[in-house]
């Protein structure tokens, strides 16, 4: 599959991800909030320290999980496109990039919204108070080191195994016939 293909699929699968507006913000607040906590739980960085370890588990385990029902979701409602893509000619091997272009659009999208509110709060904050706003506790919260985004934004990704996993499962079974009932 060639590199042009693949871009085409994955802009394709972004266009389609923005159709489903409710959903698509829903899930970008949920992994928005998963990204903060991610970064909270990293900031401490203390491998050596039991209750750390048990917490960076659980932050995986729970992104697996939203993952996992963001993938079933997607490929519960993108079943008829898919069936549509499938009666195009579209092998299943491009139904892969799509769903996991869509799942991973979203946390993109999430990452980088949640850094921008950030960075627009400090930036109100810095406007009004000037060089105190270093001292907030707010300010003290919402800034993370970039070693500590870097890993967070590695993390989430690595939980959308799962959820890719699941959602080209289910969508891989769906035959093209389905775009062809008349649903009445």
């Amino acid at each position: 599959m060639r590199i042009m293909s693949v871009i085409r699929i994955l802009l394709t699968s972004w266009k389609v991800s923005l159709r489903s507006r409710r959903r698509l913000i829903s899930f970008v607040v949920i992994y928005s909030i998963l990204a903060i906590w991610i970064s909270v739980v990293l900031r401490r960085w203390a491998w050596t320290n039991p209750m750390f370890l048990y917490d960076a588990i659980f932050v995986l385990i729970t992104g697996a999980i939203v993952a996992t029902v963001y993938g079933f979701i997607v490929s519960h409602f993108r079943q008829k496109d898919i069936a549509t893509l499938k009666c195009l000619g579209w092998n299943n091997n491009e139904i892969k990039w799509f769903i996991a272009g869509e799942l991973v659009f979203v946390t993109v999208i999430s990452f980088i919204g949640t850094l921008e509110i950030f960075f627009e709060i400090v930036g109100v904050l810095y406007y009004f108070l000037g060089n105190s706003v270093v001292n907030l506790d707010i300010v003290r919260f919402i800034i993370f080191p970039p070693h500590v985004l870097i890993v967070s934004f590695i993390t989430i990704l690595i939980a959308q195994i799962p959820g890719i996993m699941i959602a080209t499962w289910r969508v891989l079974s769906v035959r093209p016939i389905v775009a062809l009932r008349r649903t009445i």
